[in-house]
């Protein structure tokens, strides 16, 4: 209902004690999208910039719809080895019930504009397993976008129903179980039973996994780029089975 703000000063104070501490090898913001206050994100970027002097990576969870030209300049111009966007779903169902908009064209937009400024740098893409009304072929939909975009890497967070939260006070309505015993893991959702989230859960540490093998990454995409009407998605689904086939890979039981 109401983001809670931290005093610029007292940011910048703080920023300039980690830059400048001798221990400190990187610099991880946890705020879940700081640049939604534009001009105060750009306060702060043009003083990590000025104040940077060894050139530390700091790392921020951005959403991209969010970002505009002076912002990506900023954090070209800061160094940033990594960014990660968080998306947690492309089902519409699934947006509408966690109340969250998504603008397809402006995160793709702004993901190849940040990429073609910045072609080196890490983007990690994080979805949400188990979220309301998502489904077993409408989570594979998300995971799917995600890879066309060409992340870095890719992390797959189950959905912790935590106690007081909306979901943990709605939890009859959404119609989910979870586990009583922290950190409160889902079982099931009304549009997910507990073996379809299983075997998703498998899929995309399997898939995420594959992904961020470099090798791997590139032979899935040589070879799709020569094929029409098939998913990327599918092509790493079907790696999977074949190492499994192989006892190359870890099976559900193992992990």
């Amino acid at each position: 209902q109401k983001v809670r703000k931290f005093d610029v000063n007292r940011l910048k104070s703080t920023f300039k004690f980690l830059l400048n501490h001798p221990k400190i090898a990187r610099i991880y913001v946890t705020d879940s999208n700081a640049f939604i206050f534009k001009q105060r994100q750009k306060e702060i970027l043009n003083f990590i910039v000025e104040n940077n002097s060894f050139k530390k990576p700091v790392i921020f969870e951005v959403n991209p719809e969010y970002l505009e030209d002076e912002l990506i300049d900023l954090v070209v111009q800061m160094g940033a080895e990594e960014l990660a966007f968080g998306f947690q779903s492309t089902s519409p169902l699934v947006l509408n019930n966690i109340n969250r908009k998504f603008n397809y064209e402006r995160y793709c937009e702004n993901v190849l504009k940040l990429k073609t400024r910045f072609p080196n740098i890490k983007t990690w893409f994080g979805l949400i397993l188990g979220l309301p009304g998502d489904t077993y072929h409408s989570f594979l939909d998300s995971l799917e976008f995600a890879i066309q975009l060409r992340p870095y890497s890719l992390y797959i967070h189950e959905l912790l129903v935590l106690p007081g939260s909306e979901f943990f006070n709605k939890a009859s309505e959404f119609n989910i179980v979870f586990d009583k015993k922290p950190p409160h893991k889902i079982i099931s959702n009304g549009s997910m039973s507990s073996d379809e989230y299983n075997e998703l859960k498998y899929l995309g540490f399997s898939v995420s996994l594959l992904h961020h093998v470099e090798p791997v990454r590139k032979m899935i995409l040589e070879y799709y780029n020569g094929l029409t009407g098939r998913r990327l998605v599918d092509l790493f689904i079907e790696f999977v089975d074949f190492l499994q086939n192989k006892d190359f890979f870890p099976t559900k039981e193992s992990i």
